[in-house]
C-alpha cells in the first residue's frame, strides 16, 4: 500500500487497511469509508475483493 507516493505496508484485508490508514492519515478518525473516500484509489479490486493472486510464471 502507498500513501503519497511512499510504501507505508501490505494489507491482507479491510481491518488492516482501515487500521493503516487511520494510523497515516488520521490519527483521531474514528472510522474510515473504504468505498466511498476519493482518497483510495482501488487496483486489481476492491474495498470487498481480497483474494491472493496465484503465481502462474512456474512451469510444472
Amino acid at each position: 500500500m502507498t500513501v503519497n507516493g511512499r510504501i507505508v505496508g501490505f494489507v491482507y484485508g479491510r481491518g488492516e487497511l482501515a487500521e493503516l490508514l487511520r494510523a497515516e492519515l488520521d490519527p483521531t478518525a474514528e472510522t474510515i469509508d473504504l468505498v466511498g473516500s476519493d482518497l483510495i484509489q482501488w487496483r486489481g479490486g476492491g474495498a470487498d475483493d481480497w483474494s491472493v493472486p496465484q503465481d502462474t510464471s512456474h512451469g510444472s
